[in-house]
């Protein structure tokens, strides 16, 4: 039974002993603004949770 097993790299979550790069900070950037996007188009059609409040109250 010889299986081949992957593990990660020694380095592996460890903290970069050098900083990012211009590249590296624009590559960041850029992927966090597309998340803050794609998270405010899934609750573009959610009421904020004062909204829900408030309707709950004009029902009572």
């Amino acid at each position: 039974m010889d299986k081949h097993i992957e593990y990660e790299p020694e380095d592996a979550g460890l903290i970069q002993s050098k900083p990012p790069t211009e590249e590296e900070l624009r590559e960041i950037s850029c992927f966090i603004t597309q998340s803050k996007q794609r998270h405010a188009d899934q609750l573009d059609g959610l009421p904020l949770p004062t909204e829900r409040q408030q309707s709950r109250e004009k029902e009572s």
